[in-house]
């Protein structure tokens, strides 16, 4: 059953965050967790004289005729990235079958990858989307950008509604207009068919990440609990079912949804990561999936 948004997060996160600035984020997401995207733009910076044993490939010949001079031109790494946290604020991020809504655990996953990027020197701005894009702020440097990201999804009124992930990219698309990295948080729950189409377009600018958050319920029925009571998150349709007999059915379904939006995201060489709602130790799988992406981009 959908449940309300409870803000108890606050206090949570701002637990995680003393206990992470004296160790696990201070010194590993800080140093290497973003060192994925880090130096792969480069930019023209300027022009200088050609001197020997300079890469003759570099040489611009108009600008030489241009000064009566060799001139090569002098290309500088970019340095720092315009991370967007993409936000599910739908309703059926309001479920939650332990501890924590799906929308309570995501927003510490949100906080974490904020104040990661953040403390990298990389510039974070925050989508919340429904239906469509609620919130757009922009990506913001400094540590107060993380106090503005926090106040918002920690804001109960903040979710609701239902869910279109290709109106929001298209939204985004319009938006924002410099290149950056996206970060979709999500339970990627009432995908359209041609989802994986906006994401395409989208990934012409963007680098795109997804972090699917599911709650055990989502995955699997409890095998033995007989009569149980689905419901759809964006309507009133409720279903009673006997878990005995959908265990199976209900499991291999979740399975090839699962795996649908994993091959969605390797089509535009992104990649997703699943984590199920109270899950320990997310922050180490969250470096491992970064890790694992810097790898593959570099070999």
């Amino acid at each position: 059953m959908i449940k309300d948004f409870k803000p108890e997060l606050l206090p949570e996160v701002r637990e995680l965050l003393i206990k992470a600035n004296r160790n696990i984020l201070s010194r590993t997401f800080t140093g290497n967790w973003l060192s994925t995207f880090k130096g792969r733009g480069i930019e023209f910076s300027d022009y200088r004289q050609y001197e020997s044993g300079d890469d003759a490939s570099m040489i611009d010949w108009r600008a030489s005729l241009r000064a009566r001079k060799i001139l090569v031109k002098e290309l500088t790494e970019e340095k720092n990235l315009n991370v967007v946290i993409v936000f599910d604020v739908s309703n059926s991020m309001l479920y939650g079958s332990g501890k924590y809504l799906k929308a309570e655990f995501a927003a510490q996953i949100a906080s974490t990858i904020s104040f990661g990027a953040l403390r990298a020197g990389d510039a974070v701005g925050l989508v919340t989307f429904a239906e469509g894009i609620q919130t757009y702020i922009e990506p913001n440097i400094g540590l107060k950008q993380h106090n503005i990201i926090l106040s918002i999804i920690g804001d109960g009124k903040t979710y609701g509604g239902g869910y279109d992930l290709d109106k929001t990219l298209s939204e985004l698309m319009g938006a924002m207009k410099q290149r950056g990295m996206l970060i979709i948080i999500s339970d990627f729950i009432g995908l359209s068919e041609r989802w994986h189409h906006y994401l395409e377009v989208a990934r012409g600018r963007f680098e795109i990440v997804g972090i699917n958050i599911r709650d055990p319920r989502d995955r699997r029925l409890p095998k033995h609990a007989g009569e149980y009571i689905l419901e759809d998150p964006f309507s009133d349709k409720k279903l009673i079912i006997d878990c005995a007999q959908y265990y199976k059915p209900y499991k291999e379904h979740v399975e090839k949804e699962e795996n649908a939006i994993k091959q969605g995201f390797r089509k535009i060489q992104g990649d997703v990561l699943l984590l199920e709602v109270g899950q320990q130790d997310y922050i180490r799988d969250l470096l491992l999936f970064f890790h694992k992406r810097e790898q593959t981009i570099h070999t």
